[in-house]
């Protein structure tokens, strides 16, 4: 991959990371590549609803992740055991050295369009370049975040930014206002895969950027851009979002949207005691959860 590779002698040490999940505050489908993937630009942000990860080295070339109360995530499957296997590649880490204790602790939904499963690999390999003392180049980086999935490459610094392409193309940090989300808690799941095929079906992409995107965001120009493409493949799939969608909104809020491909959505407010109130609103019809944006990678007190 052509990455600039530094190596340095390792300690036995536990390294702990905190994985924020994402909201997808614009998301629209401007193309289609002849390989099949589709063609993104999206501004986001990461949100403090977060998952807890550790590793530890150890002695060997087992990698044992356990991820308490989710024994299903505790697969080669995972996105964290896949970014060990591409990081071990990548940096050329000897088998013998390959050893390793992972304990993530979730509370980001599964399969909700939060992005926790690529915000837990962006953070095993924050991770792992400490813990093996291996410094990947930029682009070398994120060639390997990409491999993984659209969102991993944003979570590397999970600054607030516009993101193109399949999720390569990384704009300059924006500038958000103060705000507050109240996102929706749902229990159901929808695949990814089948949301992207029901868009094929009904929709077609949106016209081409148009080029210059603010990095600089008013809240104007926030309420205008709360879009998602791919609102109407996942009603097809399931059509009580739309239910959902309607319950979410609020005349004191900037608007609603859905983040990724659902089914998780989420109300925008520049007032706390506002959002807080339409929280006290739904709190007997729907779970939602208050969020504040994050603004790059949370410290961890371990």
């Amino acid at each position: 991959m052509g990455c600039s590779i530094l190596l340095w002698v390792y300690g036995m040490d536990v390294h702990h990371e905190i994985s924020s999940a994402k909201l997808n505050l614009s998301l629209k489908i401007v193309g289609r590549r002849p390989d099949g993937f589709h063609m993104l630009e999206s501004l986001m942000t990461a949100i403090d609803w977060q998952d807890h990860l550790s590793f530890q080295r150890v002695p060997g070339s087992s990698i044992r992740l356990s991820v308490p109360g989710y024994p299903k995530l505790e697969t080669e499957e995972n996105l964290v055991v896949r970014a060990v296997r591409r990081f071990f590649e990548t940096a050329n880490i000897p088998q013998d050295e390959q050893g390793l204790v992972i304990e993530l602790t979730k509370t980001i939904p599964t399969g909700s369009g939060m992005g926790g499963g690529s915000s837990n690999a962006a953070a095993t390999l924050r991770a792992l370049q400490r813990l093996y003392k291996v410094s990947l180049d930029a682009k070398g980086l994120i060639q390997l975040a990409c491999g993984l999935g659209a969102d991993v490459p944003f979570f590397l610094d999970s600054m607030p930014r516009m993101v193109r392409g399949i999720g390569d193309s990384l704009g300059d940090p924006a500038s958000l206002p103060e705000l507050t989300f109240v996102v929706s808690e749902v229990p159901s799941f929808l695949s990814t895969k089948e949301v992207y095929e029901a868009f094929d079906h009904l929709c077609k992409p949106s016209r081409e950027s148009a080029g210059t995107i603010p990095t600089r965001w008013s809240y104007e120009a926030l309420s205008q851009c709360l879009e998602n493409d791919l609102e109407p493949a996942a009603f097809r799939q399931n059509p009580s979002l739309g239910d959902l969608k309607r319950m979410m909104q609020s005349e004191e809020a900037l608007g609603t949207s859905m983040t990724g491909s659902g089914p998780s959505f989420f109300t925008v407010f520049e007032d706390v005691e506002k959002a807080q109130s339409f929280i006290q609103e739904l709190e007997h019809r729907l779970p939602v959860r208050l969020c504040r944006p994050v603004f790059g990678i949370s410290e961890v007190v371990p």
